[in-house]
């Protein structure tokens, strides 16, 4: 009778045993969860972190492109048929102050030069060509930003995505000025200068959503 009291004790107390084992591994599995879970959370926020800084990144190389190819359009319409001074930067080394103007005061400045002369269609045809390319490129970085995975920066990128769209209009009537076969160089010039006011535009949200990108 003892011997099989004994027996149901050690039963007893091996099947606790089991059950108090049983409990520690389900709570190692539920901890090893929520470490494998926290990871995974992390490496999403960090991985979401990189995207938007690569995708800033990219948005402003191609800005910065799409302002020198509208350097070279209103170089070329630019050009007068009688030059003063053969010393002349401006018409040997076109100055970097020309594209810092707005197109007033460089309509003004050119009329005050003299004539301007016919662009040459091959030159013009290149720029715009190159204009081109770059304007789109920025298209499609702005539309691969992950805007919807940072909602901090959503105002920002909402403003960028506005200003290239009309940046997108004022490419389309350069283009149309451009098209030939007559040309007006002081029209052309505006509109280049309005492309190239567009990318000055997206410098101020561009930097308030570096400011926010990793959040």
């Amino acid at each position: 009778m003892t011997s099989r009291i004994g027996k149901g004790s050690a039963i007893v107390a091996l099947s606790a045993a089991m059950i108090s084992g049983l409990c520690v591994f389900n709570v190692c599995i539920v901890q090893v969860q929520a470490k494998t879970a926290a990871a995974v959370a992390s490496s999403a926020v960090t991985s979401t972190s990189e995207s938007w800084v690569v995708a800033l990144k990219n948005l402003k190389n191609a800005a910065t492109r799409v302002s020198k190819a509208t350097a070279d359009v209103i170089n070329d319409v630019g050009q007068r048929k009688a030059v003063a001074d053969i010393d002349d930067a401006v018409f040997f080394q076109p100055s970097n102050r020309q594209i810092d103007k707005n197109a007033a005061l460089w309509s003004k400045r050119q009329s005050q030069l003299g004539p301007l002369e016919t662009p040459r269609k091959s030159w013009l045809d290149s720029d715009m060509a190159n204009l081109k390319r770059w304007v789109e490129v920025l298209n499609t970085d702005v539309d691969a930003t992950p805007s919807a995975s940072n909602p901090n920066a959503q105002a920002q990128w909402t403003e960028m995505n506005a200003i290239v769209k009309d940046l997108n209009k004022h490419f389309a009537t350069l283009e149309g000025l451009t098209a030939g076969p007559t040309y007006d160089n002081l029209a052309i010039a505006s509109a280049a200068f309005a492309v190239r006011d567009d990318v000055n535009r997206l410098e101020k949200p561009w930097k308030a959503a570096t400011k926010v990108s990793g959040k």
